[in-house]
């Protein structure tokens, strides 16, 4: 069990570096070692990323991004953004959306921001 959290973790950190790099490359994200990953245009933004598939316990279920609520309740506060980035298996999604249009929850499919069936 614990390699299959380990195998979750890795995949979940080179996600997260990719959604950077993405961020960096089409957004212009200035990217920070703070509480939220970096800024647009001079607005705090948060970069989620999740793969449009996952395995959890066998099963093939959609992929979700983790929310934190400190990380949430500052952009709501500060006006501002997620960059959610979606790896599919033809590529990549990604989608800017005011904090203060998400509705927190820990867990949040990806289908929630991009549309489609959750």
């Amino acid at each position: 069990m614990s390699d299959l959290i380990t195998v979750r973790n890795e995949k979940a950190y080179l996600n997260g570096q990719k959604a950077e790099e993405l961020a960096r490359d089409l957004y212009d994200v200035i990217l920070s070692n703070g509480l939220i990953d970096g800024q647009i245009d001079g607005k705090p933004v948060e970069i989620k990323a999740c793969q449009e598939w996952h395995r959890n316990g066998g099963k093939r279920c959609r992929g979700r991004f983790t929310l934190e609520r400190e990380q949430h309740e500052f952009l709501v506060k500060n006006k501002g953004l997620y960059l959610f980035v979606v790896f599919t298996e033809n590529g990549v999604k990604s989608k800017l959306v005011r904090a203060a249009e998400i509705q927190y929850r820990r867990k949040l499919g990806w289908p929630a921001i991009f549309g489609g069936v959750e």
